[in-house]
């Protein structure tokens, strides 16, 4: 392997680490937001909680997987590099960003009755996933070719996210069943593309 391909993969590692710390850093900041606004938590916060707790935990093992790219990269085996660099961005943006940008409405919901602030940010949050989930940049685009079925995939979540963030305030059972339906979501389509890795 030469030198300038070397160092341009150990170069993205380290944008990788660095780009997953970050965002491993927000989702604790706000699960610390939210467990410090509460003594005692009923579903309406235990479940944006949770998912941030699932989002920190991906940062930090997709942190895990990067570095261990590097010796990959040192022992030259590339493959073994782009199979981690793959994994990674897989976790991280499913379990990572998705849930990190579902948590933030809920979060929300959870700490404030400003009805204008609770519908900006969900709705904002909502365009912001679904442009990201239907364009070229995502890693779902490298499974689902087709825009229509991007688009599809990314209503699913659109329609049990939006029953979960209306549902939330009365701490119901369709608030519970859909917080559960969105993890599960995620989780299955995390599994199904490391199962079928494009490296």
């Amino acid at each position: 392997m030469d030198k300038q391909k070397l160092d341009y993969n150990n170069n993205e590692v380290q944008v990788d680490v660095s780009v997953t710390s970050f965002m491993m850093v927000v989702a604790t900041f706000f699960t610390g937001l939210l467990i410090s606004s509460y003594s005692s938590f009923d579903n309406s916060v235990r479940i944006p909680i949770f998912f941030l707790i699932v989002s920190t935990l991906s940062f930090l093992f997709t942190n895990i997987i990067f570095a261990n790219a590097s010796g990959e990269i040192r022992a030259g085996n590339r493959d073994g590099a782009n199979r981690h660099a793959t994994t990674g961005n897989i976790i991280s943006e499913f379990l990572g960003i998705y849930l990190l940008v579902i948590s933030l409405p809920l979060a929300i919901n959870a700490i404030t009755n400003d009805i204008f602030l609770r519908n900006a940010v969900f709705i904002i949050s909502m365009v912001a996933l679904l442009g990201y989930s239907i364009s070229q940049f995502s890693i779902i685009k490298r499974y689902i070719n087709a825009t229509y079925l991007r688009l599809l995939y990314a209503m699913a979540i659109a329609v049990i996210w939006t029953i979960c963030f209306l549902t939330q305030t009365g701490d119901s059972v369709a608030y519970l069943c859909s917080s559960v339906a969105l993890i599960t979501y995620l989780t299955l389509t995390t599994v199904f593309l490391l199962a079928n890795k494009k490296c």
